[in-house]
């Protein structure tokens, strides 16, 4: 499986390495660019946005460099531009509306719109990555292989493992999450060929399990969750045939 030569290797190790080191000075906090972006922004969360960008910057790198090998199937809008619209619309405008109350804000509707297209922004840097270059790269393989890969670079990317405060029992679960995330997300991907679409995905588990932005206002979080995943339930069941194949 491995040795598949439909594979363009080159492309997938090049891809990693400007994926991990573009992301890594913020991440591990290198030379304290959260201090100094704290200075200029007055954000303490800049950096969260900034983390993304090593997936986005190494995509676009790789799909010109690459254009003339690689197979692109994922994109942009997907098979179904106007659903891919209305599904990244969706949290915008639920956040818009029941708005999430934070102190550094007078308004919890600006704040609403703030932190959602804020978030959604980070989400839509790593799917460019993960799924715009990276799943369509490594098409060629069985799902289980491909997963697998996907799963433990995102999880490399992450350079988790490098922080003192983690254990070895942490990172595995980590790992075993990524993963599995990896052929959640990308078994969507395949199915509606959207990167907004798995841009949304990957915002509701952020802003469920993982974003501090939202710490403030569980009640909202899970409103803007229920109301988003709701919408992306009748796009699964549009796409029924498109999953049943991207599963097998």
């Amino acid at each position: 499986m491995l040795n598949d030569k439909r594979i363009n290797w080159l492309s997938v190790f090049i891809y990693s390495i400007l994926a991990i080191l573009i992301s890594a000075p913020f991440h591990l906090n290198i030379f304290h660019w959260n201090e100094q972006l704290n200075e200029i922004t007055n954000f303490e969360k800049i950096k969260f946005i900034l983390e993304g960008i090593g997936p986005i910057v190494g995509g676009f790198i790789c799909l010109f460099a690459f254009k003339n090998s690689h197979h692109r199937v994922i994109t942009l809008f997907g098979k179904k531009p106007l659903l891919s619209l209305l599904a990244i619309l969706t949290p915008v405008l639920v956040g818009a509306i029941v708005g999430i109350k934070m102190a550094s804000f007078s308004s919890r509707h600006y704040a609403g719109i703030y932190v959602v297209i804020y978030t959604l922004f980070y989400c839509f840097f790593e799917e460019f990555g993960w799924r715009g270059f990276l799943q369509d790269a490594l098409r060629s393989l069985s799902n289980l292989w491909k997963y697998l890969i996907i799963g433990s670079i995102w999880y490399v990317w992450h350079l988790s493992f490098l922080h003192s405060s983690t254990s070895i029992l942490n990172e595995l679960i980590f790992l075993v999450i990524l993963i599995l995330s990896s052929w959640g997300i990308g078994v969507v991907a395949d199915a509606t060929k959207s990167i907004l679409i798995v841009t949304v995905l990957h915002f509701l588990v952020n802003i469920l399990f993982l974003n501090s932005l939202f710490k403030e206002d569980f009640s909202s979080r899970l409103i803007i969750v229920g109301i988003s995943f709701i919408f992306l339930f009748i796009i699964m069941k549009k796409s029924g045939k498109e999953i049943d194949k991207a599963v097998a």
